[in-house]
């Protein structure tokens, strides 16, 4: 699975920069710093390059909703997603959040409105940047 990650380092952590890279095999690209008041690329512009959506569900902790039930439920016969296709799932105490393959978002989004997670019905919705 691929991922985005983006860490902010001062000039004085490079010695961890190093040990993280050193213990997963995986050379961290630097950027390079900015000056004050120099805008960047805005964060929009790397979302939409990122590979995959999050949905996000009414359902969570409080109404026994459990990460096995979404995949469930995205696998099954009202969704029919591949579990590759599922990525990390945050359940919160009312809510839970899904990433989920960009190409199958749209259709996950209806299936899981239209069907059914632990014989509940949930509202889901694609999560717009900046939005959660």
């Amino acid at each position: 699975m691929l991922g985005l990650s983006i860490s902010l380092a001062t000039s004085r952590e490079k010695s961890r920069l190093k040990a993280i890279e050193q213990r997963t095999g995986t050379s961290i690209e630097r950027l390079a710093p900015l000056a004050a008041g120099e805008a960047s690329e805005p964060p929009e512009v790397l979302a939409r390059d990122a590979p995959m959506d999050t949905i996000r569900i009414s359902g969570g902790r409080k109404d026994k909703v459990r990460p096995g039930d979404i995949v469930g439920a995205l696998t099954g016969e009202a969704v029919g997603l591949n579990a590759a296709d599922v990525g990390k799932i945050e359940i919160h105490d009312r809510l839970s959040y899904v990433a989920i393959a960009k190409n199958v978002s749209r259709a996950a989004v209806k299936g899981l409105n239209s069907g059914r997670i632990k014989a509940k019905r949930f509202r889901a919705s694609i999560v717009e940047r900046g939005q959660r």
